[in-house]
């Protein structure tokens, strides 16, 4: 769970800039726990790890979803 909790922080750092309640996403990086370099290259538009090879994945996240509830 720790991926999903980083990608919540990020999420987080993200809309604090965009907020403007952190001065800069510097700021927001170390205050969210993020790596520097991770949320500059988000606000600049990389998509997620996880969005970003969608092309390259065999099955969608819907039918990983599915999957993995019929697994458990």
């Amino acid at each position: 769970m720790e991926a999903a909790e980083q990608e919540e922080r990020i999420k987080e750092a993200l809309e604090g800039v965009k907020s403007r309640r952190f001065k800069s996403y510097r700021e927001a990086a170390r205050a969210m726990d993020v790596p520097n370099s991770t949320l500059s290259a988000r606000l600049n538009g990389r998509p997620p790890r996880n969005q970003g090879h969608k092309d390259e994945q065999i099955l969608t996240n819907a039918e990983e979803t599915k999957l993995v509830r019929w697994i458990t």
